[in-house]
């Protein structure tokens, strides 16, 4: 007669909860990453690490904002400036500061910005070129081409100076024929220079008015 084995069932006790031995860190100067990945695991450090934690600033606050001076008055700047053989600006440039409606304001109105307000003038060619620089030579403005940029000049109700584009010409060349045509806004020279109107309001934090004209000055 086969021999019956009889099972007892033991009473479930309490769980006894795995201990996991940590191994102690060792010099890991000579580790493959492979067993530096093995150890992390080991030790329970394994994983990424915490996000670092930034206080970032709203745009209006991180925003430089340039007080206008005392007496500025709202006008348009038209800046005109030619590119080197380099596609980079130089010292062809020049600017105008209309006082008035930038189509119908009389000649009178038009001041050649150097010859009373030079400082000025050097900070709008210093923020353009600095906006439209590239160093990768193909992807600069056309070489020696005219570029014509019409800027509106306010302050905002804090005194705040606050430049605005109207709009851009540029010197296209058809059939060994060059003439200005108005860009449009999607144009790559348009864009490139449209970059430095955020840059401009910085220009004018010395601007002064043009001297009044006696009956039949010109400039």
């Amino acid at each position: 007669m086969p021999v019956v084995k009889k099972v007892v069932k033991r009473p479930a006790g309490p769980a006894v909860k795995k201990v996991v031995k940590k191994v102690a860190p060792t010099n890991t100067a000579n580790l493959t990453p492979l067993e530096k990945a093995r150890l992390a695991r080991q030790n329970g450090t394994s994983g990424k690490k915490p996000a670092k934690q930034v206080n970032y600033q709203s745009n209006a606050d991180a925003k430089a904002k340039f007080d206008a001076p005392s007496d500025f008055r709202p006008c348009f700047y038209e800046v005109t400036m030619k590119t080197e053989a380099d596609g980079l600006l130089g010292s062809k440039i020049t600017a105008k500061r209309i006082q008035g409606s930038y189509e119908k304001a009389p000649e009178k109105n038009r001041r050649p910005v150097h010859k009373f307000d030079p400082r000025t003038l050097m900070g709008i060619a210093a923020r353009i070129g600095a906006a439209t620089f590239v160093n990768k030579e193909t992807n600069r403005l056309p070489a020696n081409a005219v570029f014509v940029m019409v800027l509106r000049v306010a302050k905002n109700k804090d005194g705040h100076i606050r430049v605005g584009l109207k709009h851009i010409q540029g010197q296209v060349t058809k059939n060994s024929v060059s003439r200005m045509v108005m860009l449009d806004k999607k144009h790559p020279v348009y864009r490139r220079l449209r970059r430095a109107v955020k840059f401009l309001p910085a220009a004018f934090i010395s601007a002064i008015q043009p001297p009044k004209l006696g009956r039949g000055e010109t400039d």
